[in-house]
């Protein structure tokens, strides 16, 4: 709640979002009431956004900011009233912040959808790139009212029949190169395999994803190579579906890593604790599916894309939540199983400075209503959703979460990352504290260690020490590899 005596002060705007908030005012003064602004994921565009909400709350302007999700409506209050936003209301379901007369609304569109909307002189459209009925609706029903669209991909296809103008601010190659975001470091397959796969509305289909892939197949076993290459960051996997979410989970909790699992149907105060677990370190990953691509302000240092997709939103998106900065964070590690960098680009070089028209190579098209199939037992049409065939009863299997993988690994296309002297140390002194722990000889030691670096420990102290996380994810890999070719070798 919100304390009038001790109300925060705001903090100032860095440079870039000060100049793209002038930008916006320009384009405002000058007639345009549909503006789209454009700044990246990590760049501080709710801290952006409580400067207009500030702005306008001192003019007496009744201000109402829309969330694709209600997930995102505590989240933006919360922003709000750190920044010394007063009297701040809620609009969804029968929430506690409930204040119809408060000047300023935080809305979920779907409430609105169902309710209508309230009296405002501005909408701030938050992740504007997501589709909302509600909004549309709105936006051609009050020509007065000024709209703000907020988002760091503005490639939905139809924003422009939403949208007169757009205001890009500063690039992610700016913020990454001037430090404002963390840079990042890729590891992908050499050739993707994602041919035969069919497109619907300008993405994979995903019910195909889950079964071709099994002939396509994501490259390298995923949970050896996070094992081998995640350093045991914090880290979110992006899964084909539940089913896979939930295998991918199984998996890595079958080697002792901690792994949580995320989908939309899980419920706020489960989302919470799963957040909490993993900004406290007791979950090393999170498999997810449908979910975390959109506010989301974790401490993540490593992605495991483990689903493909052809949407350029979609792609900043998932990989926008490795590049906020934190204390100790050199950069970000992006495990890539399913090519999509190869595929996509880096997101530095995805260009977002205009909205796009149908046949643009970065639009997205929304996605269609579910089609009818047919049984597969008697061809009989069924409806989109059903489970069971209403001719003859027959039920079609749970999908098993299997995805097949290629035996190939994952190359980094980036250059080659320099370790510290520092970061050598410590890992050699966890080999000898292990190998003294287990009674390896001295030369298992220097062996692991050349497998790493490809060079011998010479110069380093030979000063054991417990291994972190890194060192520990290492062993285990390298225990886990010696450990199939031994049952290989027997079968």
């Amino acid at each position: 709640m919100f304390d009038l005596l001790h109300a925060p002060e705001r903090r100032p705007l860095r440079d870039y979002q000060a100049a793209h908030l002038r930008e916006v005012y320009r384009q405002i003064r000058e007639g345009v009431t549909r503006v789209c602004a454009v700044l990246p994921t990590g760049a501080g565009k709710t801290r952006w956004a409580t400067e207009i909400v500030f702005h306008a709350q001192t003019r007496g302007k009744k201000v109402v900011f829309t969330v694709p999700a209600i997930s995102l409506v505590d989240q933006t209050v919360e922003a709000f009233e750190s920044e010394g936003i007063e009297r701040v209301g809620v609009i969804q379901a029968d929430h506690l912040r409930t204040d119809p007369l408060a000047p300023v609304q935080v809305a979920s569109v779907q409430t609105l959808a169902k309710r209508g909307v309230p009296a405002a002189d501005i909408v701030i459209v938050d992740e504007a790139h997501v589709y909302a009925k509600a909004v549309r609706e709105w936006m051609d029903a009050e020509p007065g009212v000024l709209f703000i669209g907020l988002t760091a991909t503005p490639g939905r296809v139809d924003m422009a029949k939403e949208y007169q103008a757009l205001v890009e601010g500063a690039t992610t190659r700016f913020l990454i190169g001037n430090g404002f975001l963390s840079p990042y470091r890729v590891f992908a397959p050499s050739e993707p395999a994602m041919t035969g796969v069919k497109t619907v509305a300008g993405e994979f289909s995903k019910a195909q994803s889950s079964e071709k892939m099994q002939d396509a197949k994501l490259t390298a076993d995923i949970v050896q190579t996070w094992l081998e290459k995640g350093e045991g960051r914090p880290t979110l996997m992006f899964c084909v579906d539940r089913a896979h979410a939930k295998r991918m989970q199984a998996e890595f909790e079958a080697v002792g890593v901690e792994c949580g699992y995320q989908d939309a149907f899980t419920k706020p105060v489960e989302r919470r604790l799963i957040a909490d677990k993993f900004n406290r370190g007791e979950l090393q990953v999170v498999a997810n599916v449908g979910t975390l691509t959109t506010g989301v302000d974790w401490d993540v240092r490593c992605i495991i894309l483990a689903r493909p997709t052809k949407s350029k939103m979609l792609h900043v998106q998932i990989l926008g939540r490795a590049l906020r900065t934190a204390e100790g964070k050199a950069d970000a590690i992006i495990l890539d199983h399913a090519g999509n960098l190869k595929r996509l680009g880096f997101v530095e070089d995805i260009d977002w400075s205009k909205l796009p028209e149908p046949g643009d190579r970065n639009a997205s098209s929304e996605a269609s209503e579910p089609k009818p199939k047919a049984c597969k037992k008697c061809t009989f049409v069924m409806p989109p959703k059903a489970k069971s065939c209403p001719n003859c009863g027959h039920e079609a299997p749970p999908p098993s979460g299997f995805v097949l993988t290629d035996d190939g690994e994952l190359v980094e296309v980036t250059k080659a990352r320099r370790f510290s002297k520092r970061e050598k140390q410590e890992f050699f002194s966890g080999l000898l504290w292990y190998a003294s722990d287990k009674g390896y000889r001295e030369g298992w030691a220097k062996r692991t260690f050349s497998e790493k670096f490809g060079q011998s420990p010479s110069g380093l102290e030979k000063v054991a020490a417990k291994p972190n996380a890194a060192t520990k994810a290492f062993i285990k890999h390298k225990l886990i590899k010696f450990a199939k070719r031994k049952g290989a070798s027997r079968g």
